[in-house]
Formats: C-alpha cells, sequence, structure tokens
C-alpha cells in the first residue's frame, strides 16, 4: 500500500543553518530553547492548519475535527516533538477513522451471512476503501510554509533578543 507509513515522521532541525548556530551559541541556552519552542509552535500551526484543508469532509465533519497537534518533551530522549495530524492532541473527538481514510483498507469479507433466506458462507465481499493519503498531501504542499514561518519566527525571535 503506497502512502502514509504509521512510523513515519517529519523532522525538522533548526540547526544546520550557520547563521542560526552562531546564533544559537552565543545567546543563553533558556532564550535559545524558548526562541526555538515557540517558532516550532508557529510551524506546527501552519501544518495543522493545511491538514484540516486537505481533509476530505463527510456529512458529520468529524474527522476535520480530530486533526490536532501536540508539542511535548520526551523524558526519555530530552528531545523535544511537534508532530500534528489525525487523533493526536489531547482531545479525542469522534473521528476515530482518519487512519482507515488515509491508508486504505483491504478487501474485507463478511463470515457468514444470512439474507433472504440464503446463507451466504465463504465471505460475501463487503468492500474496501481506497487510501486518500491527505496528511501526506498536506505536509508536501505547505513543507515550505512550514519552513519559512519556523525560520522567519526564529528571526523575530533573535531580533528580539538584540534589543
Amino acid at each position: 500500500m503506497a502512502g502514509l507509513n504509521r512510523r513515519e515522521s517529519v523532522q525538522l532541525s533548526l540547526t544546520g543553518m550557520p547563521k542560526t548556530d552562531r546564533i544559537l551559541k552565543r545567546i543563553a541556552e533558556k532564550d535559545a530553547k524558548k526562541i526555538t519552542r515557540n517558532s516550532m509552535r508557529a510551524g506546527l500551526r501552519v501544518a495543522a492548519k493545511a491538514q484540516k484543508a486537505a481533509v476530505p469532509v463527510g456529512k458529520t465533519k468529524e474527522l476535520k475535527k480530530s486533526i490536532g497537534s501536540s508539542f511535548k518533551k520526551s523524558r526519555k530522549t530530552g528531545v523535544t516533538q511537534a508532530k500534528s495530524g489525525v487523533g493526536v492532541g489531547k482531545k479525542k473527538p469522534k473521528g476515530w477513522y482518519g487512519h482507515l481514510v488515509a491508508l486504505g483498507t483491504a478487501l474485507r469479507r463478511r463470515k457468514r451471512l444470512k439474507k433472504g433466506g440464503k446463507v451466504y458462507r465463504g465471505g460475501l465481499a463487503t468492500g474496501n476503501i481506497k487510501p486518500n493519503d491527505f496528511i501526506q498531501k498536506a505536509w508536501k504542499s505547505s513543507e515550505s510554509a512550514v519552513l519559512a514561518t519556523i525560520a522567519r519566527k526564529a528571526r523575530e525571535g533573535f531580533a528580539r533578543l538584540g534589543r
């Protein structure tokens, strides 16, 4: 099945840009962490907004409501993680089926069906769901905007420290 893998993740790092590395080394660690957190949070909001725009909308709009974001620090590794997607975050709305829409399903069959006096055994096909990888499409369309937002917020934070 093509598309999103449940173990796939996108990792962004503010290091790697020589100018940013030099600035981060000069300023206090507390200020650097604050600037990094604020810029990552701003990028996360842009990504979540793009995902909500790309969601296939049904009658209840529950799938759109189920897109959330999470920003937390791992206790084991100490790495701060920013995630957005279906079922991410604290509130868990009724759109639990987002993974089925994004990843699709295999052909499903009923084991036994009694219909109109006849008993169908050996599996009556009930259909499958074709994958609609809206999360990946949203990331591809908004990746440059997310990175630009992160960079802009980091520059704003550095400028505030310079005053």
